[in-house]
């Protein structure tokens, strides 16, 4: 090896112990680095680790560092041994610091694939892949990069039996360099060009393992089945691999074929010993998963499998890999079966029974064609607070697993203060109780982050989504709701002056097409906004159809004392703070709480304008807000429907305020305008249909305005409020029948009359009634032009309608 390089293995788990202490017998110095000072001062002082729950010497010429600092200004051989889910940050605060024109080996010995944000920025798949792209946009001059990877079972390697390491390295120099530091009396080290067949090889094998374990508890599995399973594996793993560039030699060779068999059947293997025992633990307790437990396995599998790999004593990378191999598997239109069931029977969404099947019965997939699964559970009566926890580790684990976002949060610090710290001083003076009881607390946990050392932030951050996850979360109550509107249904036709319609919304559209889908299918309800009204209109309308009600998103100004928060939220709604807008662990928590709803099977509504219309026309949808059932699907594998509403009202309570008459809109508005509202239930939308679109929110939203143009009522006040305008706000009766059939006929819609003299009645009628319009020698005159232009916005533009 070049004399003048330094040598650092990062990671101090059992395996970098080991690896650490096998290169200081051939290298005068090493450098074993743990990212947690308290643990590297602890080992410095001991000198003695854990490996396999046994006492282990680490090598006098290993030294013990936890500041990367050290990395300047020297050239330096660096062994990753890192859990998978820590390699891509630590990677590049290793680049941070290595000195770019210094000479460089990486060698990887962490097994994984990156995760999804990362595959997508930088289009590349494997570790070897991300740290070249890195050296080489960071200008470093000479930067070789290797895989090792081999039959090398860690308890082997620690009874020092034999063992053998195949080195990845495209650079000879490089890969002889690493080798010299590997291999001795009981390792053998060999070395090939083809860095993505060892590091594919010996990523993939290990859920392939695990799956071994579990056949060794199932009746009538023994090793003739495992044979099969080894096979049936090895194919699947050779199609991943050679279609993301390994080469067919490397795969049947010592880090591909023989690492695959001997994790796959030593009782030393971790990923193996795993597998049983998980299967173990489900004989043992053959009882269904509670509600809690459902909510957890259907709102994101992958949770669940991490939670049993964590309680696992020793690292289990297989458990880890499988998510992002089923994500690549599909991105590259590859079969998995095998794969896709392991994953399914780690997530508890099939019994370990289901291997057996997988080869008495034949492949476990859908019918052709199938693009999505039907919702597993049916969650609808739990309320948000009762998995409040879980909400909380999910958001947790989302901003740990994003490079940096602790970070970001931290810098937020002072500007969010500022921004509370006005927001406190304006409660004070309008006298808002719930933001002077709320606010100093909130502020309290600012500033706890801000001053908070790199190791207390974790604790900072934790307690603000605590705080936040609290403040969102509904406290839904199912009988509450239907006693609450049974309670108001006759209150409203009384209030509303006995007319028809008072009481409730005229539903229509596809209502039987989505009674029959809600059974089977998650959905997301896709309203139109024009008024306050609208959650209340679309509860009684779809509490009358019999359709699911959902959650939805309030204002959490409209939560102005505790009787109004615990009445709503019991209602179904979760709060939204739109002063919170820049915000970042904020909306995160929104976001997360808002997908675990769809994830969950649970029915949700959003507003996808984001705001009431106040032109009368609909607003451009913001993408942003369908990005919540995009990641729900991609999450949870289940088919979600956007089931687009359209609200039409003949008067809408907020149009003085809109058309600029008056400031504000007063509670009796909502009473005395309301006349006729119409509610029609637009064709329901697959989320999956979606997802592999290159802008899927774009698309999403595309269809969504198209099905509310399509579904949206044109009134007869509103078409004869157009024509007012098209004319100057003075309309001839004469002809005026052959102007609407004209209209009609020039503007496709979904009128709610086509007889122009019904037309003329009924929208003359509304008009007057609000004093729009009056009827006067021959002609119908605007009395009020702006309110006018507001109630012709709400027809179609044209033959594009």
């Amino acid at each position: 090896m070049e004399s003048g390089r330094r040598i650092v293995v990062l990671g101090g788990g059992p395996f970098g112990l080991i690896v650490s202490s096998v290169i200081a017998a051939r290298a005068e110095t090493v450098q074993l680095w743990l990212p947690d000072p308290r643990q590297a001062d602890e080992l410095d002082a001991s000198r003695t680790g854990r490996v396999r729950g046994a006492p282990y010497r680490l090598h006098e010429n290993v030294e013990i560092m936890h500041d990367l600092d050290v990395l300047a200004g020297d050239s330096w051989t660096v062994f990753f041994v890192t859990p998978s889910r820590q390699f891509e940050d630590i990677a590049e605060r290793i680049f941070e610091r290595l000195t770019p024109e210094r000479r460089h080996r990486l060698a990887i010995m962490t097994k994984g694939l990156l995760a999804r944000t990362t595959r997508r920025r930088r289009s590349v798949y494997t570790y070897t892949q991300f740290l070249t792209a890195q050296a080489q946009e960071r200008g470093f001059a000479d930067c070789a990069v290797a895989a090792v990877s081999g039959p090398s079972l860690l308890a082997e390697i620690f009874s020092r039996q034999y063992s053998f390491f195949e080195i990845g390295c495209p650079d000879p120099e490089a890969g002889a360099d690493l080798k010299s530091l590997l291999a001795g009396d009981n390792i053998q080290a060999s070395v090939t060009d083809d860095a993505l067949g060892v590091e594919l090889g010996g990523a993939l094998k290990n859920p392939i393992a695990i799956a071994c374990g579990m056949a060794e508890l199932l009746p009538g599995c023994s090793a003739n089945f495992i044979g099969a399973l080894i096979a049936r594996g090895y194919g699947e793993l050779r199609s991943v691999a050679a279609a993301l560039g390994a080469r067919e030699e490397t795969l049947a060779g010592a880090a591909g074929l023989a690492d695959l068999l001997a994790t796959s059947v030593s009782p030393n293997s971790r990923n193996r010993s795993f597998g049983m025992q998980f299967v173990r633990k489900l004989l043992s307790s053959p009882a269904e998963p509670g509600w809690l437990e459902r909510v957890e396995i259907f709102m994101r599998p992958t949770a669940m499998i991490e939670k049993e790999a964590l309680a696992n004593r020793d690292l289990v990378e297989g458990a880890f890999i499988l998510e992002p191999l089923l994500e690549i598997a599909a991105e590259r239109g590859i079969e998995v079966p095998l794969y896709t069931l392991i994953f399914d029977i780690l997530a508890r969404r099939k019994r370990p029974e289901a291997l057996a099947a997988f080869f008495v019965e034949g492949a476990l997939v859908g019918p052709e064609g199938e693009l999505a699964a039907e919702r597993q559970t049916d969650l609808g009566f739990v309320a948000g607070h009762d998995f409040k926890r879980l909400l909380e580790q999910r958001i947790y684990r989302h901003i740990s697993s994003a490079r940096g976002m602790q970070e970001r949060v931290k810098r937020q610090s002072d500007t969010i203060l500022k921004s509370l710290q006005r927001r406190l001083v304006a409660a004070r003076d309008k006298r808002n109780l719930r933001e002077m009881e709320e606010l100093p607390r909130e502020i309290e946990l600012w500033k706890r982050l801000e001053t908070a050392r790199p190791d207390q932030a974790r604790a900072g951050i934790e307690d603000l989504i605590e705080y936040y996850t609290d403040e969102i979360a509904d406290n839904f109550s199912p009988s509450m709701r239907g006693a609450l509107i049974r309670a108001m249904a006759p209150l409203r036709f009384i209030a509303g002056g006995l007319r028809p319609g008072a009481a409730m919304p005229y539903v229509g559209g596809q209502v039987q097409e989505l009674q029959r889908l809600a059974k089977r299918y998650n959905i997301l309800y896709a309203p139109t906004h024009r008024s306050h009204l609208d959650s209340v209109e679309i509860a009684f309308g779809l509490a009358w159809e019999n359709l699911p009600s959902p959650r939805y998103a309030a204002g959490i100004n409209l939560m102005t004392g505790p009787f109004m928060q615990k009445l709503l939220k019991t209602l179904g709604a979760y709060a939204v703070d739109r002063e919170r807008t820049r915000n970042l662990l904020y909306l995160e928590c929104l976001t997360r709480y808002s997908a675990m709803m769809l994830e969950a099977g649970i029915p949700s509504l959003v507003y996808p304008e984001g705001t009431r219309s106040r032109t009368g026309g609909v607003r451009p949808i913001k993408t942003g807000l369908l990005t919540t059932a995009l990641e729900a699907y991609q999450s949870s594998g289940s088919e979600i429907l956007i089931v687009p509403l359209a609200l039409s009202y003949e008067n809408t309570p907020e149009d003085e305020e809109f058309a600029g008459i008056k400031d504000h809109s007063e509670f009796g508005d909502f009473i005395s305008k309301r006349t006729r509202c119409y509610l029609d239930v637009c064709e329901p939308i697959r989320v999956s249909r979606f997802v592999h679109r290159e802008e899927p929110g774009a698309a999403l939203a595309g269809e969504i305005d198209s099905a509310w143009r399509k579904g949206l009522r044109v009134l007869p006040n509103q078409l004869l409020a157009r024509l007012l305008c098209e004319n100057e706000h003075q309309l001839p009766l004469a002809g005026l029948e052959e102007r609407i059939h004209d209209f009609i006929a020039a503007h496709p819609g979904n009128y709610l009359e086509r007889s122009a003299a019904a037309i003329i009645k009924r929208g003359l009628a509304a008009l007057e009634s609000r004093g729009m319009a009056i009827r006067r020698e021959g002609f119908i005159e605007s009395r009020t032009p702006a309110l006018v232009e507001y109630y012709a916005a709400m027809t179609p533009e044209g033959p594009s309608f």
